[in-house]
């Protein structure tokens, strides 16, 4: 990770996260932060998650903005479910990997996508908590 973002890593902004579409949550790209998430049955997604998650699990409601066309990265320790949704539709994700566990991002999604409004739903998590980071890729 570049020396930037292992400061923000870091040093996240603590952020709950909504469980309803019309309560948007605004986060920043660029900016890491403290996602807490809510009990999955308690959260009422947009679009339905392409994975949904068991019973027992943790999801939650942010919404980010682009200003240019690129791609955009989006990095999380844990191993949640991910939608990035715009205008009812799932974006899907042009790349998929797994991060380097010793510096605690354990997956990271490329997106393309163009300025506007976004919505991110995430799904299925094991944990209540976690870090959450958009970054642009140059």
């Amino acid at each position: 990770m570049s020396g930037t973002m292992s400061i923000s890593w870091q040093t996240p902004t603590s952020v709950l996260s909504s469980h309803q579409k019309s309560n948007k949550i605004e986060i920043s790209i660029g900016k890491a932060y403290s996602l807490e998430l809510h009990n999955k049955s308690s959260v009422q997604f947009a679009v339905r998650p392409q994975e949904p998650g068991g019973r027992i699990s943790y999801a939650g409601l942010v919404s980010f903005n682009v200003r240019q066309v690129g791609t955009y990265r989006i990095i999380t320790n844990g191993r949640p479910w991910i939608d990035i949704v715009q205008k009812g539709k799932i974006i899907d994700a042009k790349a998929h990997q797994h991060g380097e566990n010793c510096q605690g991002a354990e997956k990271i999604l490329d997106y393309a996508l163009s300025p506007g409004d976004y919505d991110m739903e995430v799904a299925s998590s094991g944990k209540k908590k976690i870090k959450l980071f958009i970054i642009p890729v140059l």
